[in-house]
């Protein structure tokens, strides 16, 4: 056999060895797909989840500030005066509230390009799982997201604001049948978790109400960072290279 021959069947053997790897990978990928009910008893929700209070709109006047400023006194120091927008601030505030108060039911499409997870009221989200960027509807403004396969893991990040991110990862089980959920506050000097663990739902399992009318959502006053409301979705097709 020549130099030549074997170099061929090394660089054939690579190449093949790649092709095979991939098809494989994306078959190994786990199915999130189905009906499932979150189990309260198995989930972990600390006591209290957010990102810092250091959001100061930027709708306060010059005055205010300079007024603020002089009352806070040495104590400032506790606090980092953000400057951020209202729609960001709305956008974190619905975030927070959705993870605060989880659906009670998700039903999960899955294909090997998309991921479309639905709420208890029918609002879907769908992302692609490619890496780039692109845009989830929220009731104050459309969020970027970007997702992708981490092994076995389907991890969605949510870009809240500068600095602030809510990542979520999702991952199956087996036995018993479970779909986990983690959701994680990253941002400057720690984060939050709370882990959500979602089981099959029964087929006798009655159908649950709206926890609120959209009237009711819309007269809800917005409180501190996690006081408003979801009152339902809103399609957006525009996607973000």
């Amino acid at each position: 056999m020549t130099r030549w021959s074997s170099m061929a069947i090394v660089v054939a053997a690579v190449v093949f060895g790649v092709a095979d790897h991939g098809p494989l990978a994306a078959a190994d990928r786990p199915s999130l797909a189905g009906r499932w009910t979150l189990n309260r008893d198995l989930s972990q929700f600390p006591r209290e989840v957010g990102f810092g209070m250091d959001i100061v709109p930027t709708a306060r006047s010059g005055s205010e500030d300079r007024g603020d400023a002089g009352s806070r006194g040495a104590g400032a120091s506790a606090f980092v005066a953000r400057r951020e927008s209202e729609d960001d601030v709305r956008k974190t505030q619905q975030l927070v509230e959705e993870v605060r108060n989880p659906s009670p039911r998700l039903t999960i499409a899955q294909t090997e390009a998309t991921i479309t997870i639905t709420d208890e009221r029918g609002r879907s989200r769908t992302f692609h799982p490619d890496g780039k960027e692109e845009l989830q509807p929220l009731d104050p403004a459309p969020v970027a997201t970007r997702t992708k396969w981490d092994g076995d893991h389907l991890v969605v990040r949510y870009k809240v604001a500068q600095g602030r991110e809510l990542r979520y990862t999702y991952s199956r089980r087996g036995n018993p049948p479970q779909v986990v959920v983690q959701v994680q506050f990253v941002e400057r000097g720690g984060h939050d978790t709370v882990t959500l663990v979602y089981e099959p739902t029964r087929a006798d399992e009655p159908s649950l109400p709206d926890r609120a009318s959209p009237s009711d959502v819309a007269r809800k006053p917005i409180v501190g960072i996690t006081g408003s409301a979801y009152s339902g979705p809103r399609k957006l097709d525009s996607r973000v290279s």
